[in-house]
């Protein structure tokens, strides 16, 4: 009889083993969840009050880069700041001759016609290049201040280089500086239109915009008193000068371009300003 019984008790040895080892694991597992769940609830209290301290420090005043008050800056080796200085200046004077580069080749054209003498010559280029470094206006003035300043530079620019070469060899100059800018603007949409410019119009051109005053550089600034356009034409009191001067050169097809391509310019300015302004009352709206 005993030895009948013997595989069944050992059997059940082996079922109870089984289970046993199961409920241990199984109780680990929790355990081990427990302990995450603790370390975890730990880690967001500590985040909760190291937030909770931060927000309630009282305010030091201090901006990027400012020192404590009674803490002096850290020296700064003298062979770096002489490196920095000398890095400086060589960006400076970088920059200087590249806008002297462009300025000289603005009017080179006019300058190279011209033939004048040597030190007319110097005396020219040391005014036109002082000019184009002066500011035009301060910081921070509105676009319609800017484009007024620009023409009265522009005035001040034309009397000086009168003075000094005379006032038909100041008129040459100056028109030869912008044909580039017309040539580049109105020259490639007579161009498109099928009604190119001819080479004599590209003189004829510039002298126009002289005397009427359109500039292609201020054109798309800002429009103000003279320079608002009809409601009904869609092109301003200068445009008209501009194209009254331009009528004995131009054939009716090339005219009606220009309208067109003036008339498009203030289109576009209208709806940049209009998107100006909606950015603005956005940005107040949102504060």
């Amino acid at each position: 009889m005993h030895r009948v019984h013997l595989p069944l008790s050992l059997a059940l040895l082996v079922v109870a083993a089984a289970l046993v080892a199961a409920i241990w694991m199984q109780r680990n597992e929790q355990s081990q969840k427990q302990l995450t769940l603790d370390r975890e609830t730990r880690r967001i209290a500590a985040l909760r009050a190291r937030a909770e301290a931060t927000a309630n420090r009282p305010k030091s005043g201090l901006g990027p880069g400012s020192l404590p008050p009674g803490a002096s800056a850290p020296a700064v080796n003298p062979t770096l700041r002489a490196a920095i200085v000398a890095r400086d200046e060589v960006r400076k004077e970088v920059a200087r001759r590249a806008e002297r580069r462009q300025v000289l080749n603005r009017y080179l054209a006019g300058m190279n016609a011209l033939a004048l003498p040597p030190a007319t010559l110097s005396a020219l280029k040391h005014l036109l290049v002082s000019h184009a470094a002066t500011p035009v206006a301060a910081p921070g003035v509105s676009l319609a201040e800017y484009r007024r300043a620009y023409q009265a530079a522009e005035t001040a620019l034309r009397h000086q280089v009168g003075g000094l070469i005379g006032p038909d060899a100041a008129e040459v100059l100056m028109a030869s500086a912008i044909e580039d800018s017309l040539d580049w603007t109105l020259g490639t949409d007579l161009w498109d239109a099928g009604v190119p410019l001819e080479p004599h119009q590209t003189e004829v051109l510039a002298q126009a915009a002289l005397r009427s005053g359109y500039s292609p550089a201020v054109s798309t600034i800002e429009v103000s008193g003279e320079s608002t356009p009809d409601p009904v034409t869609g092109i301003t009191t200068s445009d008209t000068r501009f194209l009254l001067a331009l009528r004995p050169y131009f054939t009716p097809a090339q005219l009606e371009a220009i309208t067109r391509s003036l008339r498009e310019e203030h289109a576009y300015i209208r709806a940049m300003r209009a998107y100006r302004e909606k950015r603005r009352l956005s940005a107040e709206g949102s504060k």
